[in-house]
């Protein structure tokens, strides 16, 4: 990690990793802080990942990071959204940007933004070329208000949009978005905890296949 001038920093990574039947490990869980996204990798496939962030404090209330990272993944494999088949990708190549920025307004708010872009490619299935990955969208933004209260309270609203996406067989996908309240409160000092949440509260409909 460097830091270049004051309140700039400057991380890099780069790992080679095997997945194994054990699912712990005595190796590092983070590197300078960093850690490739984690994927759903077959059992001895090899990934290799390298990662450059930026992270900059700008005020003492404003707070940014960039992202670079670029991952390769022997072979990959998830459910469909819907539960009813199984992908399988050969010589995955995922590669993504991400900014995020943070503002501290004061009266225990916080706020934040995120832009995530994503750009894929491999063999679906282990041998039909793809240049845009099943079910993984390009494109992912976040915007949302964080609240707290030294009583233990806290509360956040956020919106989200996820872009379009391609279905198993290369079919779009139409993007979505959601608007989540949750709220969390950890009374008796923190021997119970409480949650309540509204999902989607503005009722937006997502496919999860075409049609």
């Amino acid at each position: 990690a460097l830091e270049l001038v004051k309140g700039h920093w400057l991380r890099l990574l780069t790992e080679s990793t095997t997945t194994t039947a054990v699912p712990f490990s005595l190796a590092p869980i983070y590197i300078v802080g960093l850690r490739s996204s984690i994927v759903p990798s077959q059992f001895q496939s090899q990934q290799t990942g390298q990662i450059v962030r930026w992270d900059a404090n700008w005020t003492r209330n404003f707070f940014t990071s960039a992202e670079v990272q670029r991952q390769r993944v022997d072979s990959l494999s998830y459910l469909t959204p819907d539960r009813d088949a199984l992908v399988s990708i050969a010589q995955a190549n995922i590669d993504r940007a991400r900014i995020e920025a943070n503002y501290l307004p004061g009266g225990n708010f916080a706020l934040h933004a995120s832009f995530n872009l994503a750009r894929t490619s491999g063999l679906v299935d282990l041998n039909v070329a793809r240049q845009t990955l099943p079910y993984l969208p390009q494109r992912v933004a976040e915007l949302g208000i964080n609240w707290s209260h030294g009583s233990r309270i806290a509360a956040s609203l956020t919106g989200t949009y996820v872009g379009p996406q391609r279905d198993i067989v290369d079919r779009p996908i139409g993007g979505h978005r959601a608007l989540d309240f949750l709220a969390r409160w950890e009374p008796l000092d923190r021997q119970i905890e409480v949650n309540f949440g509204i999902l989607n509260i503005l009722g937006e409909g997502f496919e999860i296949q075409p049609g």
